[in-house]
């Protein structure tokens, strides 16, 4: 007997989630529900950074970190051609910090790192005494810098996320029937699904009102998207962030936390350029294609990737629920190595919902 699976979100932890479920389970139909898909989720205003990086330390546990390896080990996995169409690249980096122990940890997902020396950093312009480093580390000058350099995987979503799309769209039963179901739908409480055999919720910072979260922060992030194709490098330097993507290179960055208005302030376009600026002279002279505001998922204590049981409304029969949601800045970083734990978890749901 088929089992049916209902997956709540459409962006990339959604997406991913569905795809691992699908793959893993060739006997389960999947719905993906969502009353958003690409190009106007959460997933769609994100770097594509795949390392540690969260301005926010709250946000980033040991699990985090094992799924972040794992979204690594996605994107090496990946032949050049499947990675190209995907929208993932590998991009010589270069970070400069005040802090050490916080700029290594955010690079242990990177490939090739090393440390720079004095010499070097200074070699590239950032010297303590240059005045605009006030700036661009927030605001307060720097007394010492460290730094180093490597390579990191950058997830374009604007072209991973139809890409995964299609993945799924391909998937058919043995009658060749599509085996994923896309519904636009909003979900106001997952009692609506009790109907299915499991349900994923990834329902990002939507899950504070859906399952009652009070550990959900959201975190407003304002980026500007330019036209730059001679920066090919990501490079983070304090607060002023360069992220080279297939065809834009996108700056940043804001982490106001808290916050949920969407507006776009121009003070904050403003800010962001002037950082840049400082590091890039030549962004001024760019052509601005988007400015954009996403409101990051955050969640005090990370990511929440587990199993529970739902009560089903004057029944004695629980539903399994797999949450995934809370990623915080890191979701893009974190997404395969959750849905990954996703099919773990759904594995034992379904064996045990087997049994009752």
């Amino acid at each position: 007997m088929r089992k049916s699976v209902y997956v709540v979100g459409a962006g990339i932890i959604g997406l991913a989630s569905a795809y691992k479920i699908a793959q893993s389970f060739p006997d389960c139909d999947v719905t993906i529900g969502s009353a958003d898909y690409h190009p106007n989720t959460t997933s769609d205003h994100a770097g594509g950074i795949v390392n540690n990086r969260d301005a926010s330390p709250q946000f980033i546990t040991d699990d985090s970190r094992c799924y972040i390896l794992d979204t690594k080990k996605h994107c090496q996995s990946m032949k050049s051609d499947e990675a190209n169409a995907a929208g993932i690249r590998l991009r010589e980096t270069i970070i400069v910090s005040t802090d050490q122990e916080k700029m290594l940890d955010s690079v242990s997902a990177g490939v090739d790192f090393q440390l720079l020396t004095t010499a070097e950093i200074k070699a590239l312009g950032y010297d303590c005494e240059n005045s605009e480093l006030r700036l661009i580390f927030g605001g307060q000058q720097p007394h010492e810098l460290y730094g180093c350099k490597g390579y990191t995987y950058i997830i374009d979503t604007s072209q991973y996320l139809p890409w995964l799309t299609a993945k799924l769209k391909q998937l058919k039963n043995r009658e060749g029937r599509p085996r994923v179901e896309f519904v636009t739908r909003k979900i106001s409480n997952l009692n609506e699904l009790n109907s299915h055999d499991l349900i994923i919720n990834c329902s990002g910072h939507g899950a504070k009102e859906l399952v009652k979260d009070e550990a959900c922060v959201p975190v407003k992030g304002q980026y500007v998207l330019v036209k730059a194709p001679d920066m090919k490098k990501f490079i983070t330097i304090g607060k002023a962030v360069f992220i080279p993507r297939c065809e834009d290179l996108y700056l940043g960055s804001v982490h106001l936390v808290g916050e949920a208005n969407e507006e776009i302030d121009p003070r904050l376009t403003e800010l962001v350029l002037r950082r840049c600026e400082a590091i890039y002279p030549d962004v001024r002279k760019a052509e601005i294609l988007k400015v954009g505001v996403g409101i990051r998922p955050g969640r005090i204590g990370g990511s929440r990737v587990e199993l529970e049981y739902l009560q089903r409304a004057a029944e004695p029969r629980k539903v399994p629920v797999i949450h995934n949601y809370g990623h915080g800045a890191t979701g893009i970083s974190q997404h395969w190595g959750c849905a990954l734990k996703v099919a773990r978890l759904a594995r034992q749901a379904l064996a045990v919902k087997a049994k009752i």
